[in-house]
């Protein structure tokens, strides 16, 4: 008897929809290794052990070369915080000590080392840093198939049309697999920030969380709907529902092709213009944004620049270039810029910086700013070097008085004579707004409308 299709509701991380063959996917058992060594063994276990972190960060640079080539190299720095993990004084030293002081093996040191951060990872509040834990557990599990030599399986054979059911996306799993036959992914557990997850959107790939009971349910060769945008997954659809499943992936692609044709401007079936614009927050998203016919971009969050630098300040050359790359992109069209605002992605500096501080609509935005005018002026001073290359905007973020907008637009005006003294090239008449986003701008708003040059709802 034919088994009947079951559909199964999750939680939608990836839009789009496909069609393909379920293949199960588990991470190396490696589990099965020496608890403890002898005292001779020491050196040549450390040596073991300092060969598979320089394997692993080999891996990871072939990894980085190949998101950088398909990617852009605004996704690649993903990488970068593996890496980062890789020369973490403080933990490889760890590793080393257990071996030494505790006799260890390198496995047994790395596992043990590694739980100690991944237990403070899930005991934080913020989702965002929860979700690096599992950065650091991608990384102990890459050291330690390093360490036992466990060669990854071969994936000859495989479906063209390859819908991955794994325990979670990591970035070593899409690196492994050849990408161009992967059309979607069953996940048991993964939240929107991680690393993973951010490249799959990156590829376009549906993905679908959250599924209970996913090994009872979905098995190897099943063939299986994934539905990124409704969260669901049909398993062993019948002929009706593939055809109506391939039809829409026939249209969404035809749609893209002639988003990405029709540079022209946007205008209702009643000939109303319509202005669209795009929201970004790297330049790689910025540049298919404009392909796809965006006519400037509405809201670029300034916030992920400083996302990647985990250690401190991202330094205003670094902002610098950013900005500079998205004023030559959009050139006449406008780009606003949204002055820093960190909320949930809260940054270790800055966690230290606000000692604890998580209140969503507390130290936020433009009170952050105000609050630490080195590093505001430093961001303002990015942003108008790179004014003169393109039509850039500034966006205050979080506004709850006018108070803050004069202070705001003031410290702005300081730049601007600073940068003037120095001979640099600006755009002295550069436009700054508003983000209208809590309730008191809401009520303030004729008053705001005499400092501010526009407004972004």
């Amino acid at each position: 008897m034919k088994d009947s299709p079951r559909q199964l509701s999750g939680i939608g991380l990836s839009p789009g929809v496909a069609v393909g063959t379920a293949y199960e996917v588990e991470p190396p058992a490696a589990v099965f290794y020496r608890t403890r060594i002898a005292a001779k063994e020491v050196s040549h276990e450390l040596k073991r052990l300092r060969s598979a972190i320089q394997r692993s960060h080999r891996q990871l640079r072939r990894i980085k070369r190949r998101f950088e080539r398909e990617l852009g190299k605004e996704h690649a720095y993903i990488i970068d915080s593996h890496l980062l993990i890789l020369e973490d004084r403080q933990l490889l030293e760890e590793f080393e000590k257990r071996i030494q002081e505790d006799r260890f093996s390198p496995e047994r040191a790395v596992r043990e080392s590694a739980e100690d951060w991944l237990s403070v990872c899930r005991s934080l509040d913020d989702p965002y840093f929860r979700e690096r834990g599992s950065d650091v557990e991608e990384v102990v599990e890459r050291v330690i198939a390093n360490l036992m030599r466990l060669n990854p399986q071969s994936h000859e054979g495989l479906p063209e049309e390859l819908i991955l059911v794994i325990p979670e996306v990591n970035l070593s799993l899409l690196a492994e697999y050849p990408i161009n036959q992967v059309k979607g992914l069953i996940v048991r557990r993964g939240g929107p920030t991680s690393h993973g997850i951010i490249i799959a959107r990156s590829y376009h790939i549906p993905v679908v969380s959250g599924l209970k009971n996913t090994k009872k349910m979905v098995h190897t060769g099943d063939t299986v709907i994934v539905d990124g945008a409704k969260g669901t997954v049909q398993v062993k659809p019948g002929r009706q529902e593939i055809k109506i499943c391939r039809a829409r992936i026939r249209r969404e692609e035809k749609r893209r092709l002639g988003l990405a044709g029709d540079p022209g401007p946007c205008i209702t079936t009643d000939g109303r213009r319509i202005f669209v614009y795009v929201n970004s927050e790297i330049n790689s998203e910025v540049q298919v944004g404009l392909r796809l016919g965006g006519e400037g971009i509405g809201l670029f969050r300034s916030e992920y620049v400083y996302m990647q630098e985990k250690s401190g300040l991202v330094s205003e050359e670094k902002q610098f270039r950013v900005y500079k790359r998205l004023a030559r992109a959009v050139k006449d069209r406008p780009a606003l810029i949204r002055t820093l605002d960190l909320g949930n992605e809260r940054h270790p500096y800055f966690s230290s910086l606000l000692g604890g501080q998580e209140s969503v609509l507390g130290v936020r935005g433009i009170r952050m700013s105000l609050q630490y005018p080195k590093i505001y002026k430093a961001q303002i001073r990015a942003i108008l070097r790179a004014s003169a290359f393109g039509n850039l905007k500034i966006v205050f973020p979080m506004v709850s008085s006018v108070e803050e907008v004069i202070e705001g637009r003031r410290l702005v005006r300081a730049v601007q004579r600073e940068l003037l003294r120095e001979g640099a090239a600006i755009n002295e008449r550069i436009e700054i707004g508003v983000m209208v986003e809590v309730p008191s701008a809401v009520i303030l708003l004729e008053a705001l409308c005499a400092h501010s040059d526009f407004f972004a709802v």
